[in-house]
């Protein structure tokens, strides 16, 4: 859900403007999303219409999707109180209001956008948010950036890399990591592409000697087959000019992303990560897991001692496995 302030704002951004423009302007997006598309050709947002569009109809989704994974962070790393964050290609904020909502500790934010229309209106969308986000320092920048990017607590990139060809991806991760004193967070769609290039962050991260934080219960070989991906899916609640611009009937929508945050410090890993929805049958509850020792699927019975916390399992969660147990 977007926090209350976002909302109203965003709706005062919104009324009043064209609306079947905004839906064409909707529509282009998403076909360019679905496409992957990349900046190397053309920017993902062409003008002010798309700006508006990408507001009511991707940036409530970003923020889930982002809150999401911050939020796993925070629960494996319940020490880890942040007060200042880097967000590079911040488009019109998302990354930051999400890390913002998660960890009250931050009070000093540094936005990176090429595109000087979307940090316009993010900075215009920040002035309803806290002190913090009124206060947040914008910078109109190409990414990867040949500028020292200094040093911040959490470093967060959300839905970038697939806009940057394979030279800048890897120099943005680069300076990414070396402007990360804490934890660097990578968001990408939750499609194959998408997961292929968290899966490249992933092995170039370990080799800088990163510490894995989520959603991965260990630091080995991805266990998954090349023609699967992994992925999550978090419900984003539509407001009435995402509905209106998608021509959608339903109050929510389920965005799916993939991620990996990674540390300078050791943390708590899950022992496990469901994958997959878990299917229930009577009596008995089968999930997929993934472990350190691989895909497992495991049945619960209604005797098992973990029977509870297999009712309560959903898609993305971390498990704890019953170590005793064969």
């Amino acid at each position: 859900m977007l926090p209350p302030a976002l909302r109203v704002a965003l709706e005062r951004e919104l009324t009043g403007t064209d609306q079947q423009r905004l839906a064409a302007a909707a529509s282009g997006l998403s076909e360019r999303y679905r496409e992957g598309h990349s900046r190397t050709t053309a920017p993902f947002v062409q003008n002010a219409a798309d700006v508006l569009a990408y507001a009511a109809t991707r940036m409530p989704a970003t923020l889930g999707a982002i809150k999401a994974a911050c939020a796993e962070i925070a629960q494996r790393q319940p020490s880890f109180q942040p007060s200042t964050q880097l967000d590079l290609g911040a488009g019109t904020g998302a990354g930051t209001w999400a890390a913002s909502q998660t960890w009250p500790s931050l009070h000093q934010h540094q936005l990176i956008e090429r595109e000087n229309t979307m940090l316009q209106l993010g900075q215009r969308l920040m002035q309803a948010g806290p002190t913090s986000l009124q206060q947040a320092a914008w910078q109109q920048a190409n990414l990867p950036n040949t500028n020292n990017l200094g040093s911040y607590d959490l470093v967060t990139i959300g839905y970038v890399l697939g806009e940057l060809n394979a030279t800048q991806r890897q120099q943005l991760l680069t300076q990414a990591w070396q402007a990360t004193s804490g934890v660097l967070l990578i968001v990408e769609p939750g499609t194959p592409r998408g997961f292929e290039l968290i899966l490249a962050a992933r092995a170039f991260l370990l080799e800088q000697q990163a510490h894995l934080i989520a959603p991965c219960p260990h630091q080995q070989t991805c266990p998954l087959q090349a023609n699967d991906w992994c992925h999550f899916a978090t419900r984003i609640e539509r407001t009435r000019f995402h509905r209106s611009l998608k021509g959608a009937e339903l109050g929510y929508e389920d965005e799916k992303s993939s991620y990996v945050a990674v540390s300078r410090q050791a943390s708590q890993r899950a022992q496990a990560r469901v994958i997959r929805h878990p299917l229930h049958q009577p009596q008995r509850i089968q999930l997929q897991l993934c472990t350190p020792q691989g895909l497992i699927s495991p049945t619960i019975n209604k005797r098992d001692a973990q029977w509870k916390q297999a009712r309560k399992a959903e898609w993305g969660d971390s498990f704890e496995l019953n170590l005793s147990q064969d």
